[in-house]
């Protein structure tokens, strides 16, 4: 993205009265796209099993020497969840559970009859059903 800006500014600049000068920005370039390549070629330097295992045993070693600050951090398991109203419905922790077979099916809810009280609707109107 900055080598596209600076080649906008060489574009862009006026030839007879320069604000950039030529030489730095060149320069720059250079630099810019030099340092990618770079990188580029290290990366795929390190793509190789035999580096990549050295670099990791260097970086393992350094590690080990560097010594990680002692913490206060105390770490407490949860409170278990003990009241009947939290869990109604629900199987006990340390119940066994046999996943292949189905759980009984729940009940299907009982509805009401629907009743019609055509006595209710106005005149010329199509009867109401209401449910009780």
């Amino acid at each position: 993205m900055l080598t596209l800006l600076v080649g906008f500014a060489m574009m862009k600049d006026d030839t007879e009265n320069p604000e950039y000068d030529p030489k730095v920005l060149e320069v720059v370039l250079i630099v810019i796209n030099s340092a990618a390549f770079i990188a580029l070629l290290g990366s795929i330097i390190m793509l190789h099993p035999t580096i990549r295992k050295r670099f990791a045993a260097r970086l393992e070693s350094n590690h080990m020497q560097a010594k990680a600050p002692g913490t206060n951090t105390k770490v407490t398991p949860a409170a278990p969840h003990n009241s009947a109203g939290d869990r109604a419905g629900v199987m006990g922790e340390h119940e066994l559970r046999s996943w292949s077979v189905p759980a009984a099916p729940a009940p299907a809810p009982q509805q009401a009859p629907i009743e019609s009280t055509p006595s209710e609707a106005p005149q010329g109107a199509a009867p109401v059903l209401n449910s009780i």
